[in-house]
């Protein structure tokens, strides 16, 4: 079901594919209001998955809804993020520029990775600014089916409206605004002309602002580590940039900062199947990336888990190494204590964390994808060989473990304080990346809800197994 202002391309794709031979009993296209049709389907139990890009808003509404179902439903989400290009003193200011107006104004903006706030390092954001000026200055805005035009409209008068109001009241506390010029021929239409607003910190936007305005931020050198907390710290994570020639700087930003896509040197809007990967985390998506290795292992059931000739790296279980040597602590007996060392031996064969995969590059690019811990697990199972088999999974990812207190979980805060958080309720977490429920869990339905009852980024939910696994992909991200 597409977007209510994109019926007709999307009904003249589905044509498309239905020439080109899908059935049409297995794409059939829906057309019509979000609030009413969104409902309708979501809460159809023979709808088993949702797979949705928009705002974070909607898909917590489509997560609270798919909770009610008394069955494991799948959610891939892509939200949108507050995207983010720092450019430090060594970068070439030419191709700064190219990059930050096919960023942040191609498209008019309208992409999930534009560029929404550029940072420049104080040494050289005169002169970039000046540059960026300029390059504005020659766009050309108008009708996108003029061959001459740079940038066309957004897309519907309450996003122009929307745009143009943050806009007034920017102006209010801006340092300094610039607009490209908007010719005659623009009033006729819903053009927003590119613009840049300077500001102080990316606290000062409530929200993503999506059209063609870039917000620039200048910083010293030596606040990166402050700038990349600050960046963080909005909750989004879906795309980022850097431009920098010093490959400490440019690994510092690929590493630390929490996007699901780090473009270096180069523009932020370039995402191809099996080339760049695309998709968030935190507030920005759920995973797996479309486009990537594991996406359709989301929408079936297997016991597998991906394969991809990766190698283990043996440093990144030192965590659960360590909870493997205080398991004799525990109240199990000899077969159990047996059962867990054995189950931990087959999930590090498989686990994917701290592994590099490289990708094609056509036109001479670097592109590689790894796989990183995803953060907080909460655990919820009936008994303490449940709840250890679930710990073995998340710190073999490098995932911190978040549990509920009760009799078959305090004893884990005795034997492994550094890794294990407790809380009372789901809702006393501040953050909650996943969570795994094993097959016996008592309060499956109502954990379901309460969790999604949660503000802030969409929690995964991995659901063990029949055979006693659990997908173990799903606790890393991309």
């Amino acid at each position: 079901k597409p977007s209510d202002q994109t019926n007709l391309i999307a009904f003249y794709a589905v044509q498309l594919f239905h020439k080109a031979g899908v059935p049409e009993n297995a794409l059939q296209l829906i057309l019509g209001s979000g609030r009413i049709l969104g409902t309708a389907l979501t809460l159809d139990v023979r709808i088993k998955g949702v797979i949705f890009t928009g705002s974070t808003d909607t898909a917590q509404l489509i997560n609270k809804t798919l909770a009610s179902k008394n069955f494991d439903s799948v959610l891939i989400a892509e939200t949108g993020g507050q995207n983010t290009m720092i450019v430090d003193s060594s970068a070439l200011p030419e191709q700064v520029v190219a990059d930050v107006v096919s960023s942040g104004f191609d498209s008019a903006g309208q992409r999930c990775s534009a560029l929404r706030v550029l940072y420049l390092q104080a040494d050289i954001a005169d002169k970039i600014l000046i540059m960026l000026r300029g390059a504005m200055d020659e766009l050309k805005i108008g009708d996108p089916m003029d061959f001459a035009t740079d940038i066309g409209p957004v897309i519907d008068v309450t996003s122009q409206k929307n745009l143009l109001a943050h806009i007034e009241k920017m102006r209010l506390s801006a340092r300094n605004i610039y607009q490209a010029k908007l010719s005659p021929e623009c009033m006729r239409g819903t053009f927003v002309a590119p613009t840049l607003i300077e500001i102080g910190s990316i606290g000062e936007l409530p929200c993503e602002v999506f059209g063609p305005i870039v917000h620039v931020i200048r910083f010293a050198g030596c606040d990166l580590t402050r700038v990349i907390t600050d960046i963080n710290s909005s909750g989004f994570g879906l795309t980022g940039g850097v431009h920098s020639r010093i490959f400490e700087t440019q690994e510092q930003v690929y590493n630390e900062v929490r996007a699901g896509n780090i473009y270096v040197n180069r523009n932020m809007v370039g995402a191809v199947v099996g080339i760049q990967p695309f998709g968030g985390e935190a507030m920005s998506g759920t995973g797996p990336k479309a486009g990537g290795p594991l996406y359709l292992y989301r929408l079936i059931k297997t016991y597998d888990n991906p394969q991809l000739g990766h190698i283990p790296h043996q440093n990144k279980f030192n965590s659960l190494n360590g909870f493997l040597l205080k398991i004799n602590k525990l109240e199990f007996n000899n077969d159990e204590k047996e059962a867990i060392l054995n189950y931990a031996k087959v999930v590090c064969k498989d686990v994917l964390i701290n592994n590099r995969i490289d990708l094609q590059g056509p036109t001479g690019e670097s592109n590689f994808m790894y796989f990183d811990k995803r953060g907080s697990i909460g655990c919820f199972a009936n008994t303490t060989f449940e709840y250890a088999k679930q710990i073995t999974c998340a710190l073999a990812t490098d995932n911190a473990v978040i549990l509920q207190y009760g009799p078959d979980t305090k004893i884990f805060n005795k034997i492994l304080p550094k890794h294990i958080y407790f809380c009372e309720t789901v809702q006393d977490v501040e953050e909650l990346n996943a969570i795994m429920i094993s097959r016996a869990y008592a309060s499956t339905q109502q954990l379901k809800r309460d969790v999604a009852d949660r503000s802030g980024c969409l929690t995964v939910n991995i659901f063990e197994r029949e055979d006693g696994s659990y997908p173990l992909y799903l606790l890393t991200t991309e």
